[in-house]
């Protein structure tokens, strides 16, 4: 999936609002009546291979990378991620009590490098700032990292505050999830590098396979 940069500006006289709205009740997701509805009728007009979506930035709202950081750390250790797992159909696991708990090793935020393409790159540069979110830890719960950083970017944004995160991370619960909070997108999420104990990388020596053979042999006897 390619993705694009486009700068634009309106006149709203004509239209509701830039955000599309979607009525749920009657499935209806195309809406003439904003200029991200009118943007994305038209780019299927090109008939894409995906289905068009705008994400949109019309302010360049204000990022505190500092507060970011800060409740980002508070992530580390162990702790009931609850509040931050998303229910999936058909596993039964997620309803025990220790199901949720999970440790993370170490959250690091640093200054990453822009991945757009070559032609509006130098654009790019001048208008948004990149950062590389690295989470380390055994294993996570379903969409934990993307609920996580969502809830990172609410603070850093002023939509919620350091209360906030506190709570969802000390009372465990779907109910303690923040309404102005949205899960962060999918695409920006990767795993980027596995470590394993070296021991568990040895070869078994020559002695503890012929044990092995020999209680093997035994087994098979008995």
């Amino acid at each position: 999936m390619n993705r694009y940069l486009i700068n634009l500006s309106y006149i709203g006289t004509r239209f509701r609002g830039i955000q599309r709205k979607i009525d749920k009740t009657v499935g209806q997701f195309k809406d003439p009546h904003t200029v991200q509805g009118v943007i994305e009728e038209a780019l299927l007009k090109l008939r894409p291979v995906n289905e068009p979506l705008l994400k949109l930035s019309s302010r360049h709202p204000r990022f505190d990378i500092v507060t970011f950081a800060t409740v980002a750390k508070m992530f580390e250790g162990m702790h009931d991620f609850r509040t931050f797992m998303a229910v999936a159909k058909g596993n039964p696991r997620q309803q025990e009590a220790m199901h949720s708990l999970r440790r993370i090793d170490q959250i690091t935020v640093e200054r990453g490098q822009n991945m757009t393409a070559v032609f509006n790159r130098e654009q790019t540069e001048q208008f948004y700032d990149f950062w590389d979110v690295r989470i380390r830890g055994r294993s996570f719960l379903y969409r934990q990292v993307r609920r996580m950083v969502g809830a990172w970017v609410a603070a850093a944004e002023g939509r919620i505050d350091e209360r906030d995160i506190y709570r969802m991370l000390t009372v465990p619960s779907q109910n303690s999830w923040c309404s102005n909070v949205f899960v962060a997108p999918a695409y920006a999420l990767y795993l980027c590098h596995v470590e394993y104990d070296p021991n568990d990388l040895n070869f078994p020596s020559a002695e503890h396979e012929s044990d092995h053979e020999q209680l093997s042999g035994t087994i098979a006897q008995s």
